[in-house]
Order: structure tokens, then sequence, then C-alpha cells
């Protein structure tokens, strides 16, 4: 869905478009939480919300502007866009990369969620006064998982399970800070300067070839990985301080394929030089159901809701609905 004009604008588009689904999916997550827990997530939105509208006031203009299109209080449409304000948050496991090619940098992740939820995401284009701003591929009624912008800068990410947890802002919303960046330079500057919520690794990569992963953690802040031409991320640390913060126990849990699947991704380094090499490596099913392109099974209920791949250089992604083994991937030209 293209969206344009100001950021109030393309939220009301947004909701607006999308209003029933949206509707659907709150009430799902909402209908979980008791009247204390749903008037606690109330109370930690409404804080959220003051700290976006003077962090970065276009982010709480868009969330207000996708609320009033989807006929939603805004705290609701806030709680979309902050899982880690809602317990128990649901499981969305990735597996993500960025490489360093002849022509340029490559950012590609399979992300992977219950079943069924591949049918709430959507790609938005945003198109502002000055034409293309950014692309996100979004849930309805949220910011926003991965996204790619007008400067050619991009990014994956995964969720890590740390213990560390703080009054900081939810990750969607950093993710949106991040689509204002111009590189992966300006990007780690914003990362470091963020207050972030609980643990999450991203891979970032730009026009001018570089490439980084970066993992947070609420205790001990920003670690940065810069040297090297291939990084891959599944679900646990690979920093040893922020590892130390992690929650081994419920990671084993919640992602017990994370190991054998950073495992396979490293494995297929050498054979990862263009898009069309990222896109084979995302398709691969060893270990399967428990694989880089993950099925469903009762030991991790979920399964690879979207592919993408982001060409830096010439603003090009490959997007595949569900699991890439199974679909073609689109290219689109931004």
């Amino acid at each position: 869905m293209v969206l344009s004009g100001s950021p109030y604008e393309r939220g009301f588009q947004h909701g607006n478009q999308f209003a029933d689904l949206i509707g659907q999916a709150l009430g799902r997550r909402l209908a979980s939480l008791s009247a204390a827990d749903l008037s606690q997530a109330h109370k930690r939105a409404s804080a959220v919300l003051a700290t976006v509208d003077v962090m970065a006031p276009h982010v709480g203009a868009e969330l207000r502007g996708i609320a009033d299109g989807a006929g939603r209080e805004v705290l609701g449409i806030v709680l979309r866009s902050s899982f880690e304000l809602l317990a128990p948050p649901a499981a969305t496991g990735c597996s993500g990369l960025a490489v360093q090619t002849r022509d340029g940098a490559l950012i590609a992740q399979n992300w992977d969620g219950p079943p069924g939820s591949d049918a709430e995401q959507a790609l938005f284009i945003h198109v502002g006064p000055s034409g293309f701003e950014f692309a996100t591929v979004a849930a309805v009624g949220g910011l926003g998982w991965v996204g790619f912008n007008r400067a050619g800068f991009g990014f994956v990410n995964n969720d890590l399970v740390l213990k560390s947890r703080c009054d900081g802002i939810p990750s969607q919303i950093v993710r949106r800070v991040f689509l204002g960046c111009r590189d992966v330079n300006t990007a780690i500057e914003a990362a470091n300067s963020l207050p972030h919520m609980a643990g999450r690794a991203y891979l970032f990569g730009d026009a001018s070839k570089q490439i980084a992963s970066i993992e947070v953690s609420a205790r001990h802040g920003v670690s940065v990985f810069r040297s090297g031409s291939f990084f891959a991320h599944t679900n646990h640390a690979l920093n040893d301080q922020i590892r130390a913060d992690e929650d081994s126990e419920l990671l084993a849990k919640q992602y017990p394929s994370t190991q054998k699947r950073l495992e396979v991704l490293k494995i297929r380094e050498a054979g990862c030089t263009n898009a069309c090499e990222v896109m084979d490596i995302l398709r691969d099913r060893t270990n399967a159901p428990d694989s880089v392109c993950k099925q469903t099974s009762l030991r991790e209920p979920t399964q690879t809701a979207f592919s993408v791949v982001m060409q830096c250089w010439n603003r090009t992604l490959f997007l595949a609905r569900g699991m890439p083994s199974a679909t073609e991937y689109q290219r689109i030209s931004l």
C-alpha cells in the first residue's frame, strides 16, 4: 500500500484501509489481558507516547493518524507497536543476514511468527512532500518490522531473550527512528542515543557498501560488530556481555532452533555473493521444521511469515509472503 502526505495523513490512510483487521487483531491480543494488566499496559503506553512526542513527533503524529483512521483509541495503537508492554509477548524468531558483495550491501531476513501471522502483514511505501521516503513491512496497525529508505539504508532485526528491561521506547519505534538515518554510521549513533526497552539485534546496510551487526540490552547498552563482510544472526546474543544477560531457560523454551539456524547461515556464507544466492539461503530447509526457512512444530510453534532481501545500492526490495521455499519473491524497485 502506498501512503502519501504528512505523517498523520499517511497514518490515517493506513488505519482507514485496514480498520477491520486492526480492530480484530487488537481485540484478540487485548482480550487475553486481565483488567488490571490492561490498565497497567495503557498507563505504560501513555508514557511511551509522551516520550515519542518529544523524541520523534512525526512518529506520534502517524500513530494518531492510524488510530483516527481505524476508529480506535490511540493507546491501543501504541500497544500494537509496543509488544514489549504486553506479557507474554508473541514469539517472533527470525534469521537474518548482512552481506558485502562486489556490488554493495545486501540485508536479508526470514521473519517468523505464529501460524496465520502472514495474513496481518503488508508492505507500506511512504511518500512525503519530496517523494519516496521509506518502505516497511508491518503488521497492519503497527509501525513496522523491517525497513529501507530513500538513501539506500536498510535494516532487519532479531528478538533477543534477555533478563534486563527498562522504561525506554519499544523496538518498533526505535526502528522507525532508524528509517530516518542516511547510513550505517548515523544509525549506530541513533542506536547509542536511544533508551532501549529490551533486548534486540539489528543488521544494518547502506548504499556505500557498509554493513554492521548491532546488539542492544537495557542493562549493557549497545554492542557493535563492524569488521567483516558477512554477518548472520538468529535469536541468541553473540556479544559476551549481552549473552551474560540472557534468560537461557526462556531462550531454550522459546527459540530452541536458534543455534542450528545460525550454524546453517554461517555454513552458507561462501555461496553468498548476490541477491539470488541470498534468497537460496533463506529457502534452506536443513533441520526442518526448525530450519532457516521455518515450519511450525510442537517444539517451536512459529513459521516464516515473510522473507525479504534488500539490495541497498539500487534501492531494490525482494519480498516473499509466507515460506520462501514455497513461494516466489517479488521484485520491487523503490
